[in-house]
């Protein structure tokens, strides 16, 4: 995913970059369910554990909080492991906004904007 966002900014000129999470995720509620899973679910597990951790101090719907952490460590995530997307964030010419979809609804709403 890393490498198509980098092409995606070096050469097809993309200057907005979407982190899209959804209410009701079955990731995050595995995840704070502390399932067992090897291979692929497995890993993406271990990558929602954090937010599952930040989610559990704060006020309101748990498994709400814990989806917005995990969209919001997503994004921080790409910019970390991204040399090319943290130049171009703090150059100014690129953002990373992450968002919510609301199943029920079909709207977006903005949780965090990098950039």
């Amino acid at each position: 995913m890393v490498a198509s966002v980098d092409y995606a900014l070096k050469n097809l000129g993309v200057r907005l970059i979407v982190i899209l999470g959804h209410e009701k995720c079955g990731a995050v509620s595995a995840a704070a369910s502390q399932i067992e899973a090897g291979g692929a679910i497995g890993l993406l597990l271990n990558q929602i554990k954090p937010a599952i951790e930040k989610a559990k101090d704060q006020p309101g719907v748990f498994i709400d909080n814990a989806i917005n952490a995990n969209i919001i460590n997503s994004a921080e995530t790409l910019l970390n492991q991204s040399e090319t997307v943290k130049t171009m964030v703090e150059g100014g010419d690129v953002r990373i906004v992450g968002s919510l979809y609301s199943l029920r609804t079909g709207d977006v709403s903005v949780v965090t904007v990098i950039g």
